[in-house]
């Protein structure tokens, strides 16, 4: 067994028509950033997950596929194919055998597309001896689609491609631009176009075939029109024309939705609740206590959130905490209930138990959208996509304000009652780092010490440190001032810098009686240990809240090729630095590591550490340390 083993993945889904597939086989397939991420709804004794990352392409996954294979045992998919913004596509294979070294593996690569392939269909194809082939058909920005097989390939100009076999005739449609649906059947070894289909009034964007109890072929489409079309087509074998356009005007469309339970769910990982939908991108947060949030985004104000009651109490049912402590302070400091977002406001705006019965009143027409969106809920199990949305809203508590640009970085004292930030800055005046008091929300001190944008704040485990580092190539280290002078022990603190080439350097404080006093601005600072080159750019480092083997010190680095690799470090040793483990590619990111940190509470055998990448997913990882 490896040291290091995957806990938790999440990954979001990409913001593409034709980016998910749920198979036959149990599993979701979906694009996540340049990634194929592999979900499997139901596992025996666990709620579902994401089990494995297939990694291939080199941009963004635009649309994914299982191939259906008959066999005389039913239907088998082990393959499924994908197409991308590199302008491939591929053909995977799935291994369930080997899904922890190489479940996902390239069959054939598809090059052939001058533009990102947008959506990918299979189709089983007779031929002339009587054996059924499956060919791909791959749909691309270039205004072609390609029937793939072998090495011989069929273009057409497309947009969306569904693919069917009725009495054993292959059908094709295409949707276009031109706000038609082709319709293409397969005869003498090629698609040949039979018909097209009028009525959407903009570009057809998504397609669907089903086959009724008739027999009738049923086509749903889809247009940038906003209406949803319902087509069936019936089929005259004995007609010179095979396909006759028949539209059924009693067909119609119910939207409904389900929930999925689960018994006998182990300890999984789940998201819980959504305390802000920022309008802005978000560029920094910090945890305060474990009912405190700050957050910052592309906006000159910090904000700061607080759990209302409904989440405290949901909070504790489903992770099985004890939260009494919890909920008798929310009585006695008068907590809101939730939070929701007012109809023409940005803020989240808090709700009391008096606000959640409304009062009959004849509604103004002025006011037709409705302000209250938030329910008080009693969960049990993880909340549903429609209540994430909805009732997980923690409510603003306050607005900070005294930077001049965009708010870039924040860091919380380990105690909770200061606040640290910085903003975007071109100009020393802009670089100060201010400290908030939070129990009045009112500034401290202004820090200068940078001359542009700081990027990253770190408080020392102790708290009595400020770590900061900036564009500028410099870092800055300040000390919380005591009024206790006869405190007379020195705590020993590390800190780490990363560089732009590659290295890893540790800083530590030196002994200084005041015989020899500091000739350079590092001042009592010096580095502790050698260069540590990783082999390309560090963009995260963490060291772990405990030493691991004899006395030496772990820490989790990450590169910009989404790699993360684990080093031991100790003082008193020619050799600091040892490479004690390199994630595999499969665990990896596949771009940019942004943030990794340590879990602070850990087993006795067992750290975690989590991770954050531009690739849009995070990742938990079980580290053991008597395999280290």
């Amino acid at each position: 067994m490896a040291a290091v083993s995957t806990c938790y993945i999440s990954a979001a889904c990409n913001r593409t028509v034709q980016c998910v597939h749920w198979g036959r086989n149990g599993l979701v397939a979906y694009g996540s950033c340049r990634s194929i991420a592999i979900y499997e709804a139901k596992r025996e004794k666990e709620a579902g997950s994401i089990v494995y990352m297939v990694n291939g392409h080199k941009g963004r996954v635009n649309c994914v596929k299982w191939i259906s294979c008959p066999t005389s045992h039913g239907v088998k998919e082990t393959e499924m194919v994908s197409g991308s913004t590199d302008n491939t596509a591929i053909v995977w294979k799935w291994n369930e055998q080997q899904r922890k070294k190489e479940a996902g593996s390239i069959v054939y690569m598809v090059n052939g597309h001058k533009g990102r392939v947008n959506c990918v269909k299979w189709i089983s194809c007779p031929t002339s001896h009587g054996v059924k082939e499956t060919e791909m058909v791959s749909g691309s920005t270039d205004n072609t689609a390609i029937v793939w097989k072998g090495n011989e390939q069929q273009v057409f100009h497309i947009f969306c491609i569904p693919v069917v076999n009725l009495h054993t005739v292959p059908i094709l449609s295409l949707g276009r631009d031109d706000c038609k649906i082709h319709l293409y059947v397969y005869q003498d070894d090629q698609f040949t176009e039979v018909l097209s289909l009028h009525g959407h009034e903009d570009w057809v964007r998504g397609i669907e075939f089903a086959v009724d109890d008739c027999s009738d072929l049923l086509l749903a489409s889809c247009s940038q029109d906003t209406f949803i079309r319902i087509w069936r087509i019936s089929i005259s074998i004995k007609s010179s024309q095979p396909l006759v356009f028949n539209p059924d005007t009693e067909i119609k469309l119910k939207e409904n939705t389900f929930i999925g339970t689960e018994k006998g769910i182990v300890t999984s990982w789940h998201e819980i609740a959504r305390p802000q939908v920022h309008g802005y991108d978000m560029q920094c947060i910090a945890m305060m206590s474990r009912y405190r949030m700050v957050s910052g985004a592309d906006e000159k104000v910090v904000r700061i959130f607080s759990a209302p009651k409904n989440f405290i109490d949901n909070f504790g049912k489903i992770c099985e905490v004890d939260v009494t402590k919890d909920l008798q302070n929310t009585a006695d400091e008068s907590v809101p209930e939730g939070a929701s977002v007012p109809a023409l406001g940005l803020s989240n705006k808090a709700i009391y138990d008096g606000d959640l019965v409304q009062p009959v009143n004849e509604i103004h027409p002025n006011e037709q959208y409705p302000e209250l969106y938030f329910h008080s809920l009693n969960m049990t199990e993880p909340p549903t996509e429609e209540h994430l949305l909805q009732n997980s809203l923690w409510p603003e508590i306050q607005k900070l304000y005294g930077h001049g640009y965009e708010i870039f970085s924040i860091a919380a004292h380990p105690h909770g009652h200061v606040l640290a930030s910085a903003c975007k800055a071109a100009k020393p005046e802009h670089a100060a780092i201010i400290l908030w008091d939070a129990r009045t929300w009112r500034q401290m001190v202004s820090l200068m010490a940078h001359s542009l944008t700081v990027t990253q704040l770190a408080f020392s485990h102790n708290g009595k440190y400020l770590l900061a580092v900036s564009r500028d190539r410099t870092w800055s280290l300040f000390r919380e001032r005591t009024t206790d002078q006869s405190e007379a022990e020195r705590q020993i603190v590390n800190f780490t810098l990363i560089n732009s080439f590659a290295q890893v350097i540790v800083w530590g404080e030196k002994e200084n009686d005041g015989s020899n006093p500091a000739s350079s601005c590092l001042g009592n600072y010096k580095p502790c240990s050698s260069p540590l080159d990783v082999g390309e750019a560090a963009t995260a480092i963490d060291f772990a809240p405990i030493t691991v083997q004899i006395d030496r010190y772990l820490l989790g680095v990450g590169c910009e090729s989404g790699a993360i690799m684990l080093y031991t470090w100790k003082p008193t040793e020619s050799s600091q630095w040892i490479k004690c483990c390199v994630l595999d590619a499969i665990m990896s990111h596949t771009l940019t590591v942004k943030r990794l940190k340590w879990r602070p509470i850990q087993s006795d055998d067992n750290l975690q550490l989590a991770s954050c990448s531009t690739d849009c997913s995070v990742r938990i990882f079980n580290v053991d340390m008597n395999k280290l």
